[in-house]
C-alpha cells in the first residue's frame, strides 16, 4: 500500500434555510410540516499525514433523485464519486477513509468494487455483531490486530461474508 494515495471523503451541507430555497434544493420537513432548505455534497481531499496541505477533488452533489421532488442520499453520491475517482484515475491506488456512517457492507462492497481499499470509522453502538467478534477472540485468546496496514484476522459482517481481508504493504 506504499504506493496507495489516502482520500479522506465526507458528507457536508453547504446551505440551509427556512426561507430562500432554488429547484436545486433538497428539502426537509419537521413534524410540524416546516420545510427546511439545503443543498449538501460529498467532499473528498487527497490527504498525506504530516502535511497540512491537501488536494481537494471535485464534491459529488447530493441531489434530487427524480430532479423534482425525492431526495438523494449521501450514499448514493459517494456511489457516483467513487465510480467517476476510478474512471479519471484508472491506474492509482486508493484509500479510502470515511466515519462511521460508511462502514456497512453494502458501502464496502461498492468501495472494493472500484478497487479501493478503505479505512472506516466503527462505533459500538453501531456495530454490535463487530465488536463482539472482537470480545469473542480476545476471550478465545485469539491475536487481533487492526490496523491501517493489516488485519490479522478476517472480520465477519452479518451476510456471513468476510469483507475485511489481510492486507499486504
Amino acid at each position: 500500500m506504499e504506493d496507495s494515495y489516502l482520500v479522506n471523503l465526507d458528507g457536508t451541507g453547504y446551505f440551509s434555510s427556512n426561507k430562500l430555497y432554488s429547484p436545486a434544493c433538497l428539502e426537509k420537513k419537521s413534524r410540524s410540516d416546516k420545510i427546511t432548505y439545503h443543498l449538501q455534497a460529498v467532499g473528498a481531499a487527497l490527504v498525506c499525514p504530516g502535511f497540512k496541505e491537501v488536494i481537494p477533488l471535485c464534491p459529488e452533489i447530493i441531489r434530487k433523485q427524480d430532479g423534482i421532488t425525492k431526495n438523494d442520499c449521501e450514499h448514493n453520491a459517494t456511489k457516483r464519486m467513487l465510480g467517476k475517482l476510478r474512471e479519471d484515475h484508472p491506474h492509482m491506488n486508493f484509500i479510502i477513509n470515511e466515519d462511521g456512517l460508511a462502514s456497512n457492507a453494502p458501502h464496502l462492497s461498492d468501495i472494493e468494487k472500484h478497487g479501493f481499499h478503505y479505512i472506516s470509522g466503527v462505533k459500538e453502538g453501531d456495530h454490535k455483531y463487530l465488536f463482539a467478534f472482537v470480545d469473542q477472540a480476545v476471550e478465545d485468546s485469539e491475536s487481533i490486530e487492526l490496523t491501517i496496514a493489516s488485519c490479522a484476522v478476517p472480520v465477519p459482517v452479518p451476510d456471513g461474508k468476510s469483507r475485511m481481508r489481510p492486507l499486504t504493504p
